[in-house]
């Protein structure tokens, strides 16, 4: 940045302010260097510097999951927390890998938290909504339809940017890893569905999903259920949790762990394949009053009778559903997403800095 002064100065200066477009991540050296140049021949007549610089933060609680398993549909939830406010027109670019392909169908996308949306675009490598509301500092998150590609990309890398109304970034997390896609288990179209939404009424929910291709054995142990918070589920006994036609090889005894509220552990007897073919678990629950921004349920796939969700082989989101206040019959969460009140990587952060000039 070259300044050129009307006047002669003399003494100090200070209050200078340049705007700035930052890196994607901290670079190794955060110096920045200041000199003062006569005009007409160049000579040094001063210099600064400050060694420190400042750090490039990235946006807060960024996270995204999805059934990383090659050629399946999945739905893709991103989560994060921002400290910017953005005006209506704002927008929420998720940039993705070429092979894998994102919808833009309103039927394929749910928001938790975040404003409507009034357009979306997608490309090879991006993804973009448009909001009509406010984006206030907060948590957010959002789910679209997501098909992966038949390996892992070479450029496995996700970023998240929020953009105002003029495209330029306020909030972002850059160069997220994608997970590693797995050829087994090869697990699909993970869904939800539930009879009841009423708040604080008993409801009995349905995870469903499709198993493409035949299971080895002695490849899972286990799968683990996890309900959003505040949601808890009314399992007492492993007779409450159902199968439907196709029935998962469960160990032969004790199978089901349901002593957490909000999860269930179902141990799975590894010496079976585990067939191809659709597959449903149902189970009772309670509807909390309110839902949380991350309305987002899972199945987690493990190699192990005995695991946590941190060491999954794969984990299979799917959106939650809109808590009503009135009395409602069976329904699927796909059909309610949209109206979720609202339900979720840093590139360009803009900095402005003071500079101070001592001649």
């Amino acid at each position: 940045v070259r300044l050129v002064l009307s006047s002669a100065a003399t003494g100090s200066i200070s209050g200078i302010k340049v705007r700035v477009t930052s890196p994607s991540k901290t670079p190794t050296s955060t110096r920045w260097l200041l000199e003062g140049l006569e005009s007409s021949t160049g000579q040094q007549l001063g210099w600064g510097e400050d060694a420190d610089g400042f750090e490039v933060d990235q946006m807060q609680q960024s996270e995204l999951t999805f059934a990383a398993a090659t050629g399946v549909t999945t739905p893709l939830a991103v989560r994060f927390r921002t400290t910017e406010a953005i005006g209506g027109g704002g927008r929420v670019q998720l940039m993705k890998p070429s092979t894998m392909t994102l919808s833009c169908a309103s039927e394929d996308i749910a928001l938790f938290g975040l404003p409507a949306m009034v357009e979306c675009s997608v490309n090879s490598t991006s993804f973009l909504m448009t909001l009509n509301g406010t984006l206030a500092p907060g948590e957010y998150a959002f789910t679209v339809a997501a098909t992966t590609p038949a390996s892992t990309p070479s450029s496995n890398i996700f970023s998240i940017l929020l953009r105002d109304k003029y495209l330029s970034i306020q909030d972002a997390a850059m160069n997220i890893a994608g997970p590693s896609l797995l050829t087994s288990p090869k697990v699909s179209s993970p869904s939800l569905a539930v009879t009841s939404t009423t708040a604080g009424q008993a409801s009995t929910a349905t995870l469903s999903f499709s198993v493409l291709q035949a299971i080895a054995a002695q490849t899972i142990g286990s799968l683990i259920i996890t309900l959003p918070t505040n949601f808890e589920h009314d399992v007492s006994a492993e007779s409450d949790l159902a199968m439907g036609t196709l029935e998962l090889p469960t160990a032969t005894s004790s199978a089901l762990t349901f002593s957490t509220v909000d999860e269930l552990q179902l141990a799975l007897d590894m010496t079976q394949e585990i067939p191809a073919g659709d597959y449903t678990l149902t189970f009772p629950i309670v509807v909390p009053e309110t839902a949380p921004t991350y309305n987002i349920w899972s199945v987690a796939f493990c190699s192990s009778s005995t695991c946590s969700t941190d060491s999954a082989l794969l984990i299979a989101p799917m959106p939650g559903f809109t808590i009503s206040t009135t009395s409602t019959g069976s329904t699927s969460a796909n059909a309610l997403r949209h109206t979720s009140p609202h339900v979720t990587i840093a590139l360009g952060l803009v900095a402005s800095m003071f500079l101070y000039i001592f001649a």
